[in-house]
């Protein structure tokens, strides 16, 4: 999303949408009071261009039509970090309890086009013949990269290095306790 470029009134829109649901008449009302002399049908294409972006959704029909944030945006939305970090660590809004629902909300988090590169993709990948050699190698640094990781965040102070000559060549670290590499063979 970082490359994608949206003209000054389509963030406004979104601004106001993280707020909550409006209709379109409230949209072109609100955009008007921040100094655009645009017409309800320039709103209607800004509406129409964020909806096939996927950034929000619409509901109802007709007159009932709202628009509001969509998921897709709601994670995918850059975020002002000098912004976040301004504020002290313990006076940030926090969830008390883990959100359970996120689950629901990520159905729907890649559009048609991005599924579609997705299959194709998949699909020359599988096509694609591994040499027996290549795969196992490449098996054997995955297993040293995990048990490396493991191992350091339980306190482990092997290096990566370390950990690959243990695993490879069953040659301890010197400096290091015997209950670093029993850890790290037992992750293995």
């Amino acid at each position: 999303m970082a490359d994608l470029v949206l003209n000054r009134r389509q963030e406004l829109i979104l601004k106001r949408l993280e707020r909550s649901s409006y209709a379109i008449d409230e949209l072109w009302d609100y955009v008007k009071t921040k100094g655009f002399d645009d017409s309800k049908v320039t709103i209607n294409r800004d509406l129409k261009e964020l909806l096939e972006l996927g950034f929000i959704a619409r509901t109802g029909k007709a007159r009932a039509t709202q628009y509001k944030i969509s998921t897709r945006y709601s994670i995918f939305r850059e975020i002002n970090f000098g912004e976040y970090f301004s504020v002290e660590s313990d006076d940030r809004s926090i969830l008390e309890n883990f959100n359970f629902e996120i689950f629901d909300n990520l159905a729907d988090i890649f559009t048609d086009k991005e599924k579609l590169e997705f299959e194709l993709l998949h699909k020359r990948f599988l096509a694609r013949k591994i040499d027996k050699g290549i795969r196992k190698r490449e098996l054997e640094r995955i297993i040293i990269e995990l048990c490396w990781k493991s191992s350091k965040m339980e306190g482990n102070t092997y290096s990566l290095l370390d950990t690959e000559r243990l695993i490879k060549e069953h040659i301890e670290s010197s400096g290091k306790s015997k209950e670093e590499s029993i850890m790290i063979l037992n992750h293995k």
